[in-house]
């Protein structure tokens, strides 16, 4: 009885309103903190889905409004997407094919434990596929491969909770990117509330506030080369032209994709436009005699700062140094408007050299509304990630 009353009183103080592109017209954005901004990154995504933005990626886009924050949701179905859909819109191909493309590019140098490892996949591939896992509601998903979080309290959390389980009574929810430097909080309540905790990977933080990174002969040495660079142009660009948008596009692609991972997400020219337009994100960008040559996206939310896309041109000679430019560029950022600063993955040896700090990044399925099989399916690979990925990234840098 106590419970249906709090549950009751939580309802009544906690308003919230899920949009759709059918009555999405009805949301008045200047009702909230950056609300106009908010609705430049969100509102196309919203009427068009994602397929326009993302190339591999074929979801549909909503957003929740509470009393105090704009929270993207992200609805992906199954039956929609191949093994070739991006990672940060199917489950499946992250624990799945994601994998199996790192370990084509040499990531176990074993030849027989590679082998075994993705025959292993290939049955929990299909295990997955059985449970339907690609059937999920993303909360706050941003279409990055990292978000940043606002403010949520506890009560507004379940409420939220409650209302995609009525919405989509047959999808799990996933919460993405969570780390306990900077969602301690909201962690520690998912825990203690039916749904699976699955360790993801190893990320760095940086904290400006700390002044070792000053001491550190390679972030000493990044800024001599910055100061030292003059011949290099630094701009916030905010006007789209077709050429600078084909080659940022470019330039991104030949990294993450062909170089990285072709799951990660494959933004499109119409996205880069999307965003070098929006003010809720920031693409700056460098260049060399007139041409661009790296470029770096900031997503700021919350006091915390984050570049969930970067490029640069490869084939310049390595002595350019324009990934350590950016890196630089982005730390220099931090320290100046005194944001916390999540590095994100990879790189792992080079982000401790300049002062990051390990940490885990991990996501949280609730899935108790859902039938048994479908259940045992995310309980599993949260036991796998706890015991075996999660002592893995305590003891070694990635």
């Amino acid at each position: 009885m106590l419970i249906v009353c709090y549950c009751i009183v939580v309802l009544l103080i906690v308003d919230i309103k899920l949009y759709t592109d059918k009555n999405i017209h009805s949301l008045d954005w200047n009702d909230f903190p950056n609300g106009k901004e908010i609705g430049s990154y969100l509102l196309p995504l919203i009427k068009d889905g994602t397929t326009p933005y993302i190339k591999n990626s074929n979801s549909t886009v909503m957003v929740i409004a509470t009393k105090a924050n704009l929270i993207p949701i992200v609805v992906s179905s199954q039956q929609k997407h191949s093994s070739k859909t991006t990672y940060i819109t199917s489950p499946i191909n992250q624990f799945t094919h994601f994998i199996v493309a790192e370990i084509n590019k040499g990531l176990i140098k074993n030849f027989l434990l590679s082998f075994l490892l993705k025959k292993f996949l290939f049955v929990l591939k299909n295990l997955y596929a059985f449970s339907k896992m690609d059937d999920i509601v993303y909360v706050n998903h941003w279409l990055f491969s990292t978000n940043l979080f606002p403010e949520i309290k506890r009560g507004e959390l379940q409420v939220i909770i409650d209302k995609i389980q009525v919405a989509f009574p047959k999808k799990a929810i996933m919460f993405k990117s969570l780390n306990k430097s900077s969602n301690l909080d909201l962690i520690e309540y998912l825990k203690s509330h039916s749904s699976s905790q699955i360790a993801v990977r190893q990320i760095f933080q940086f904290n400006p506030k700390t002044s070792e990174y000053r001491k550190k002969r390679p972030y000493i040495m990044d800024r001599k080369l910055f100061e030292k660079s003059k011949n290099l142009i630094w701009e916030e660009i905010k006007e789209a032209n077709s050429e600078d948008v084909e080659l940022i596009q470019k330039l991104y692609q030949k990294l993450y994709i062909e170089k990285h991972n072709p799951l990660n997400p494959i933004y499109s020219k119409a996205y880069i436009k999307m965003v070098i337009e929006s003010p809720f994100v920031k693409l700056f960008i460098v260049r060399l005699k007139k041409e661009i040559v790296g470029l770096t996206l900031f997503f700021q939310y919350n006091k915390i700062l984050t570049t969930p896309l970067i490029g640069y041109n490869q084939t310049l000679p390595k002595k350019a140094g324009i990934y350590r430019l950016l890196n630089y560029f982005l730390m220099h950022y931090a320290i100046e408007q005194n944001l916390f600063l999540n590095m994100s993955s990879g790189a792992g040896q080079f982000k401790k050299q300049r002062g990051g700090i390990a940490d885990i990044d991990y996501q949280f399925t609730v899935h108790n509304h859902l039938g048994f099989f479908r259940r045992i399916s995310w309980k599993f690979i949260s036991k796998i990630s706890i015991k075996l990925a999660k002592p893995y990234f305590e003891n070694n840098i990635i």
